[in-house]
């Protein structure tokens, strides 16, 4: 293997210190990119674009056409404001303190304090993950201050991960296992509890997007079907669209969608990874270009998009196009 760590580190501007490179490489292991996968150059299985760059499987991991443009790519992810802890980590020599935990649970789950995120960056970082966000060894409870998951009070989360650790104890592939770890816990969270229809999903006093705050969201009624509720990952993702855009976004269709797309693919929408957003002409485009920043592409490229299908930072935003459908009245947004 070619020394993939210095020129990661490089990219980043951090220092080529043991402490570094130990929990890279440790990082690596449980990712698996570019060893176990063919995410080619891309050692930690980041979704970020790049010229040339091709996604291998649905989520939008990237294979990269060399080691520089990996190591780009990689910098670029950290530097989208959702892992400020990690490059700072990084960057002061020290990756192991407490404010890579909540990097490491983003980079999994999509939430700084998810259970499976926080497990992940317990396993990554070798050690008991403490911290206001952190929970304690498995079984422990969850934090008592701050936002909670919303997951299925009937999932037993501290067995999951357990079972999910002992699979990979006896030889099964880490990526595939965390990944239907992960499916398990999506599928629990659509029984959690959500806000009622048509009211709205405020963020008021937490951080998001390029604006540094979360705008409103709005289900109108009848957008999500009887029993089946949007996750709240997505809600999150466009609360941080529309505190860019300025504007409440209103939620059209939620997961009452046709179960199939028109390519014969399941919906996102059919399981509540996915929200569309009523808009059209220049509202459009611009409702487009601020998911695409909230996502992580730069603004000045994201502006310079008049519409298309994207995949951005683990994120589908799709408008102003026929790609997969009319998407030329809302911008869909998805996991």
């Amino acid at each position: 293997m070619s020394d993939w760590i210095s020129t990661y580190l490089r990219a980043v501007g951090a220092p080529n210190t043991k402490r570094n490179r130990d929990f890279l490489a440790s990082w690596q292991r449980w990712e698996g990119g570019h060893t176990n996968n063919n995410a080619r150059w891309n050692y930690l299985n980041t979704t970020q674009n790049a010229p040339g760059a091709r996604s291998i499987n649905s989520v939008g991991v990237k294979a990269y056409r060399s080691l520089n443009e990996g190591a780009r790519a990689f910098a670029a992810t950290l530097a989208n404001g959702r892992y400020a802890g990690l490059l700072q980590g990084l960057r002061q020599g020290d990756p192991r303190s407490r404010a890579s935990v909540a990097g490491l649970s983003t980079w999994l789950s999509g939430s700084p304090d998810s259970h499976s995120g926080l497990a992940y960056a317990q396993k990554v970082l070798g050690t008991k993950v403490s911290g206001g966000a952190a929970p304690g060894p498995p079984g422990a409870a969850l934090p008592t201050s701050g936002p909670r998951p919303l997951v299925a009070p009937r999932l037993d989360q501290s067995k999951l991960a357990i079972g999910n650790l002992r699979s990979i104890a006896m030889g099964a592939d880490p990526i595939s296992s965390f990944q239907a770890m992960a499916a398990k816990m999506a599928r629990a969270r659509l029984q959690a509890p959500q806000a009622p229809t048509g009211a709205p999903l405020a963020g008021a006093g937490t951080l998001g997007g390029a604006t540094g705050r979360l705008g409103k969201v709005i289900m109108q009624a009848g957008a999500d079907r009887p029993g089946v509720h949007t996750q709240a990952d997505i809600l999150n993702f466009a609360r941080q669209v529309a505190g860019i855009y300025g504007q409440p976004l209103r939620v059209g269709t939620g997961t009452r969608h046709s179960q199939m797309t028109v390519n014969g693919n399941q919906s996102q929408h059919w399981t509540g990874e996915a929200v569309d957003i009523p808009a059209t002409g220049a509202a459009l485009i611009r409702m487009g270009q601020d998911a695409l920043i909230a996502a992580g592409m730069p603004a000045r490229q994201a502006r310079k998009q008049r519409g298309g299908l994207f995949n951005v930072g683990g994120r589908q935003i799709i408008f102003n196009t026929h790609i997969g459908g009319d998407h030329t009245n809302h911008l869909h947004l998805g996991a």
